[in-house]
Order: C-alpha cells, then structure tokens, then sequence
C-alpha cells in the first residue's frame, strides 16, 4: 500500500508564421512538477523554462533549436539549474526537383540531431550533496566496576550518545549529462520497400555515483556521492518492411535490429589487478573465476594451487591461478563474460487473403551471456530438496553432491555462464472478417473472429528456464504462453 501525490503547472506559448515556403514555429514552454510518494522524506520538484525554434523551407529543409534550462530540488542552491541545448536538421531529397519524378525513390529523408539532454533525479536520491548522520547507542561514563549497578553512587556518571557519519557532504555535486549524436536516412522505394538507418552516439558524463570505495581507509570509507562515471553507447538501428498485393494476396514482411556497445569508461570501483577491472570495456562485463574442469583425486588437490573459498574435495571445481601466487581467491577473478546483448531484432509478417489475416511476432536477442545461479540450478545441497537441472546432471554438468554447500562450487565462474541469445514468436494471431452487404435486422455491418497465441515458441542455448528471464517461475512471476479466441461484431 502507498500513495503518489503528484501536482504539474504547465503553459505553452506558440507563435506561427506561414508565407511564400517559409515556415517558422516558436514556442516556450514553462512546466513545474512537485511529486511525492509514501516512501518519500521530501517532495521532489522538478522545474523547466523550454524556448524551441522550427523552420522549414519549401517542405525540403528543415531546422530546429531547442533550449532547456532545468532545475531540480535535489542539488544545492547555485547547482540546481542547467542549461540543455539541442538541434536538429533534415533534408527530404525527394522534394527536391532532380528526384520528384523518379520511378524508384518516393520519399528519402536524411537527418541529423545533436543535444545535451539533463539526467533528472527522483525522490530516492534526494539531497545527496547533504551529509547524513546517524545516532548510536549511549555509553556510560566514570568509575566502572563488574555491572552497572556497581558504577560509583549505583549509577552511571554520565552518559554520551555517539553520532556516525553515514554520508559525507560534497557540495560540488552537479547535474549529470548525456551528449547525444544520431544521424540517419528514411527512405522509400518502389512504393513497396521502406528502410530507415539511424547511427547514435551518447556520451554519459558526470553519473551520479558513491565513491566510498575510492577514499583512503583513514577517510572513514563512508558513503559520499560525487559525478564520477562516464559511459558510452552507441550503434546502428535498421528497420526494413517490403509490402506487395498479388490479386486478393496481400503481404508485408519487415524486421528491425539495433546493433549497439555500451562501454564502460570510468567507474566507481577499485580493482586489485587491470584484468579485472572492466573500465574500457562493456559496462556490462561479468567477473568471475576461470573453471578449468573438476577436481579428480586427493593428488590431483595437492598438485594445485590451494583453493581458499572452502575445503575442496573430489568432484569439486578447479579454478585458473590467474595472478600466479599459488591460491584461489578473488584476486583471481577477471572478466569472463559481457550481460549486455549486443544485438537486438524483431521480424513482423502480416498476410491477408479475403478475409483472412495472420499477424505474426518475434523477438530475440543474440551475443551476450547468461550467468544461471538462480536456486533452480544452484540447489545441490541438503536432502530430498534437488532440481531437475540437478537431479539430470548429477556426475556430468553438476560438481559434487553434499549435504552441505559448498563455497567453492557456487561462485560466479564460466562454469555457471552461458550463451544467452534467444529467439521467440511473441505473438500470433489468425482472423476472419466477415463485412454484409446489407445492415441486418440487427443492425450489425459485420464480424471478425480471431485466435490469438502468446510466447509460442522459444529457440535457444539455455534449456528448462525461460531465457528472456531466467527467474520467472522460479523466484518471480511466470511467462505464461496464452491463447486466446474471441469475436468482434460492428454495428
């Protein structure tokens, strides 16, 4: 149970001028926004003054400029308002005179924007820039003896309650920033065939993040918020779609893919050894151990180096000596894998005949890792309380069986890791319409009757979970595959 109480101003002034192929557009625009939750100690206001300026000549180039200075009610004063540019400019060539009569392009668009867009906060991180305290419990002070009924006149002296920094100020912290840059091409050809490219670039600046771990021990090590990381992505988008008609056959068959990288720059971490430390490369990066196979005897564990996450014993997992010291620990940990999918597609195939339809859906996701260390495949332990995954794998992909868990083989490792690409068909969906002549009686001009299926069909590495989200079903709501049928009447 909780509550959102939420309250806007907002007022738009526009100003048009229309003559002889010049267009132009202006518009300011003034918006405050005051919201708060149950869980919220204070309301956060956010609070912008938006100018934008479009023009357009003879319907072929077009310019836009867009200024935004915001402010928010969780920096300090003199750091809560900054300033946001952005403009953007496209050209449809197809207007031009040298392509208005091709046969082959009907509409082709190329575009470019460029901007600075303001990261806002919410009511979770309210005045981080504030240092916080907390109050311990009261000490006692003066003679002690054995208890405290023993203290000098049978009670204390005095007391002090202590008070702990949990939060340092910095009175510095500021906006942070993402520059953005996107250019592209929208095209039609043959009046059939639509593609559209876009290639972006954004640049996080100044992320919002604690630095607790980057101080000196004798700082305290508390938590203290600073605009530290800096992350970068970027990539390409392409969507297609070829429509035709043959006699009452009619199709359209399209897709689209985002190829992207999203590189992590500067982080809020500290690293024993540069092999693990993912700045530089995906922000996404997984650390864990290099699994080298299993132990197989007693002298093949005292020809190893020695394993310090627990007591190992035959059958367990044997991990890579990446820093060459002689001992398994977490200074040999590196990066084994990257959770960001790099590849993103969906294709959509719509065919009609008469008055039949079919609509189908899919998704997917392809280059990038899947760490399976939910309770569905790390449970080999106790008694009579095993998954299938175990009770399938035992002696072959599970490590040894005990009573007791063993630290050593549940850890993140590539033992654990696996190729997370999938493939579904989201979506498929049969109709038929049926449209009268003539209003019947009734009133009614037609139906259309549908089936409709939902998560059909799943292709993929990763078997018995659902690799769109390995833990539904298992700690979290399930993905249900539906079908559903039903009618719509017209009147």
């Amino acid at each position: 149970t909780g509550y959102l109480q939420d309250l806007q101003f907002y007022e738009k002034l526009y100003w048009d001028y229309d003559r002889n192929g010049h267009k132009l557009n202006l518009a300011a625009t003034y918006l405050r926004r005051q919201e708060a939750t149950s869980t919220s100690d204070n309301y956060d206001i956010l609070q912008n003054y938006i100018v934008e300026a479009k023009y357009n000549f003879a319907n072929r180039y077009t310019l836009e400029l867009i200024g935004n200075c915001a402010g928010t009610s969780a920096l300090r004063r003199g750091h809560r308002y900054s300033f946001f540019p952005a403009a953007g400019f496209s050209w449809i060539a197809s207007n031009e005179d040298f392509l208005k009569n091709s046969e082959a392009i009907d509409f082709l668009k190329v575009r470019l924007q460029a901007g600075i867009i303001g990261n806002p906060f919410s009511d979770s991180n309210q005045f981080l820039w504030e240092g916080a305290y907390s109050k311990g419990s009261s000490y006692n002070f003066g003679p002690y003896a054995n208890t405290p009924s023993d203290w000098l006149g049978g009670t204390a002296l005095s007391q002090a309650v202590p008070t702990t920094v949990d939060r340092y100020k910095n009175h510095d912290l500021r906006w942070s920033k993402t520059y953005e840059l996107s250019a592209g091409v929208d095209a039609l050809f043959f009046d059939r065939l639509t593609l559209g490219v876009t290639y972006y670039d954004r640049f996080l600046d100044g992320g919002i993040a604690n630095i607790g771990n980057l101080l000196p021990s004798f700082y305290g090590r508390t938590t203290t918020y600073a605009n530290i990381t800096q992350t970068r992505h970027y990539g390409t988008e392409l969507y297609i779609n070829w429509s035709d008609k043959i006699g009452d056959f009619r199709y359209s068959i399209g897709g689209n893919l985002v190829q992207r990288e999203n590189i992590l720059i500067k982080g809020n971490s500290v690293y024993a050894y540069d092999y693990m430390n993912p700045e530089g490369k995906s922000s996404g990066s997984i650390i864990g151990y290099r699994c080298i196979g299993k132990f197989t005897s007693a002298e093949d564990i005292a020809s190893s180096p020695t394993h310090t996450l627990d007591n190992v014993q035959v059958g367990d997992l044997k991990y890579k000596d990446i820093n060459k010291d002689g001992q398994i620990d977490a200074n040999d940990r590196e990066i084994i894998g990257d959770s960001t999918p790099k590849l993103l597609y969906a294709i959509n195939i719509n065919l009609a005949y008469k008055g039949f339809d079919l609509t189908v859906v899919g998704t997917g996701k392809a280059f990038y890792n899947t760490m399976l260390t939910n309770e569905y495949f790390w449970n080999g332990w106790g008694d009579s309380n095993y998954s299938t995954f175990v009770r399938d794998n035992i002696g072959g992909r599970y490590p040894r069986l005990d009573y007791e868990k063993s630290n050593n083989n549940f850890v993140a490792s590539d033992y654990w890791m696996e190729k997370g690409g999938f493939f579904k068909i989201q979506n498929v969906e049969l109709g038929y319409t049926l449209n009268f002549r003539q209003t019947n009686k009734l009133g009614v001009k037609g139906m259309r009757f549908h089936l409709r299926g939902a998560n059909l069909l799943t292709i993929s590495h990763i078997k018995d979970v659902d690799p769109e989200y390995i833990d539904a079903v298992v700690i979290q709501y399930p993905l249900f595959r539906t079908f559903t049928a039903g009618f719509n009447i017209n009147f």
